[in-house]
C-alpha cells in the first residue's frame, strides 16, 4: 500500500514538497507554534485568522493525549520530504 493510499483510507491529511530540515531549525529555534491545515479552506487570511485563535498550551502544561498530533518524515532526499497532521 502507498503512503497515499494509507493516509487516504485512515483519513490522514498529508502535505508534500515540505521543507523538513527548514522546519526542524525553525521549531527549534522558536518553540512550537500552533498552525492550521485546511483542505476546504484556501484562503489565507482566513486560515491567519483561525490559527491565532487557537489557544495556546501553557509552557508547564503537556497537551492532553487526545490533542491532535503532527509527524514529520524526511526521506532523506533533498526536497522530498512530507509533512503529515491529523487533528
Amino acid at each position: 500500500m502507498s503512503l497515499d493510499a494509507y493516509l487516504k483510507e485512515n483519513g490522514i491529511v498529508g502535505i508534500q514538497g515540505l521543507d523538513t530540515r527548514a522546519l526542524t531549525r525553525h521549531l527549534r529555534d522558536n518553540g512550537a507554534q500552533n498552525g492550521i491545515i485546511s483542505t476546504v479552506d484556501f484562503d489565507p487570511e482566513s486560515l491567519v485568522k483561525k490559527a491565532r485563535a487557537i489557544p495556546a498550551w501553557p509552557d508547564s502544561i503537556s497537551p492532553p493525549a487526545s490533542a491532535p498530533i503532527s509527524l514529520s518524515l524526511d526521506t532523506g532526499a533533498v526536497g522530498s520530504g512530507r509533512g503529515i497532521s491529523r487533528g
